[in-house]
């Protein structure tokens, strides 16, 4: 009977505990895409243009030879 409740209070509480993970999961993706979002805004207002990926510097390189 024991097991009975433990087991039934265990399936109760193990989906509220998954989605609040997956909540903090979302909120901590959407904090660090603001926040790569805004250091790409900073370096465009000091540098005038938006940061480049060295592998599209290097790509056209690749498929020319």
């Amino acid at each position: 009977v024991v097991l009975a409740i433990l087991s039934l209070l265990a399936s109760l509480s193990v989906p509220n505990y998954i989605d609040e993970i997956n909540l903090k999961r979302a909120n901590l993706a959407a904090s660090e895409t603001q926040a790569i979002l805004d250091a790409a805004r900073s370096y465009r207002i000091k540098n005038g243009s938006w940061p480049v990926s060295y592998t599209h510097l290097t790509l056209p390189t690749i498929y020319s030879v």
